[in-house]
């Protein structure tokens, strides 16, 4: 006798090349939608079990077929039969060139992937927060590869993963690591001369790059206005003549850099006299002419009002003598 009913098909997904150690579990359908059944034509490199999961036994091909037997309605489908490598096992770990994986914004980083197992040829792929970076590396007889991020990691924290794509032994694996980095810290420094101010905004090391955001400043205490940071770290803007008054400015800080704060205090003339004479003094310390005492006088950061003092003559006799002059 002949069964007569409606056929089926079966849908069989290939595994692909799987590892040692690892369980996973089959996948097929039929069109009847019957439960389809798994035998293992290899048994020494793969038993399957009632749930469906594959168990590998050692490594070597394995052969895996579906089948669905039928019902009063549908006649037994079409054996579909899937092989596939089973390889050792491939284990890759990722590791960051900073101590507790902690570094700041700008300073220069390193991550690097061992890999157990590797096969030359395989290809390796680096990720940053799960977005691929770069082209994927094709691999050689070593077993460490390194990545560099460009552009460098923003202040937060960053999950940096290195994903070994597998080959005919081996199974994809992965390994990742949490970079945390932190805002670079800066520093402040002003300058002031007639109407401009200005500050610069660095970073301090190992933190790199160019700060961004605003500066705030203040003549004398009150508040002048805020500028722009701009090329170089530096804020410029012009205000009244700030003469010998302080000046501050606040650095406002961004996404990668800390605030800082930057004072420059008048800094009043330096003042240095020269005492000389047509003659050498004796060796008692005596001059055996009219003394001279000129001057030099340096600025600094608040400008003389008048020209430095002119030079003095002491013609009178006598010791201790003092001259005194006045400098504004």
């Amino acid at each position: 006798s002949v069964k007569i009913g409606q056929t089926q098909t079966i849908t069989f997904t290939n595994p692909g090349p799987q590892s040692l150690g690892t369980t996973p579990t089959l996948k097929a359908t039929s069109t009847s939608g019957l439960a389809v059944s798994f035998t293992s034509s290899t048994p020494t490199v793969c038993t399957i079990a009632s749930t469906g999961k594959l168990a590998f036994l050692k490594a070597g091909t394995c052969t895996i077929s579906a089948n669905q037997a039928g019902n009063a309605t549908y006649v037994a489908a079409s054996t579909v039969t899937q092989s596939f490598t089973v390889g050792t096992a491939s284990a890759i770990t990722v590791t960051s060139s900073t101590s507790g994986n902690a570094s700041v914004y700008g300073q220069p980083v390193t991550f690097t992937a061992t890999i157990s197992s590797p096969v030359s040829g395989g290809k390796l792929q680096w990720s940053v927060n799960g977005t691929n970076e770069g082209s994927q590396v094709t691999l050689t007889t070593s077993t460490t590869y390194t990545f560099v991020p460009n552009p460098q990691l923003p202040a937060g924290g960053h999950v940096v993963k290195a994903t070994y794509l597998g080959d005919s032994t081996h199974a994809s694996v992965s390994g990742q690591v949490l970079q945390n980095v932190s805002k670079a810290g800066t520093t402040t420094t002003v300058q002031a001369s007639g109407t401009v101010v200005s500050a610069t905004v660095t970073p301090v090391p190992p933190g790199a790059g160019t700060p961004t955001g605003t500066v705030a400043f203040t003549v004398n205490g009150a508040a002048a206005g805020s500028a722009t940071v701009g090329a170089g770290g530096v804020a410029t803007m012009t205000v009244a003549d700030v003469g010998q008054h302080p000046v501050s400015a606040t650095y406002s800080g961004d996404g990668n850099f800390t605030t800082s704060i930057g004072r420059r205090a008048p800094v009043g003339p330096t003042v240095v006299p020269h005492v000389t004479s047509q003659f050498p003094k004796t060796r008692a310390g005596w001059h055996r002419s009219a003394v001279y005492v000129f001057f030099t006088c340096t600025p600094n950061t608040a400008p003389l009002v008048g020209s430095c003092p002119h030079p003095i003559t002491v013609s009178r006799n006598g010791f201790g003598q003092s001259v005194t002059v006045t400098v504004t």
